[in-house]
C-alpha cells in the first residue's frame, strides 16, 4: 500500500515520480525557511509558498519529516475554500 507524502524539500522524497506543485497560496501566515509564522497586520491576506513536492512512496520508506514536526492542513481550490 503506497502512502502520499508532501514536502517543501524535494530531496527528502525517494520516489520514482515526484510531482512539484507551484502556485500554492497560504492565507494568514507565511512559510519562511520551512517554518510557519504569523503575518503582520499590513501584509496581504494570501501569500505564495515555495513549490511543494508530493509523491507516493512505499510503506517502508521514511516520512520526509518527523511526525512531531508536521501539521495537517487543508488544501482548497479557491479562496472561497472550495475543496
Amino acid at each position: 500500500q503506497l502512502r502520499l507524502v508532501a514536502t517543501w524539500d524535494a530531496q527528502l522524497v525517494r520516489s520514482a515520480l515526484p510531482i512539484s506543485l507551484h502556485g500554492i497560496l497560504i492565507q494568514g501566515a507565511v512559510l519562511d525557511n520551512g517554518k510557519l509564522s504569523d503575518i503582520g497586520h499590513d501584509a496581504p491576506t494570501v501569500l505564495p509558498v515555495p513549490p511543494c513536492t508530493i509523491a507516493w512512496i512505499c510503506p517502508e520508506e521514511p516520512d520526509p519529516y518527523p511526525e512531531d514536526s508536521t501539521v495537517p492542513v487543508p488544501l482548497y481550490f479557491t479562496t472561497d475554500r472550495a475543496r
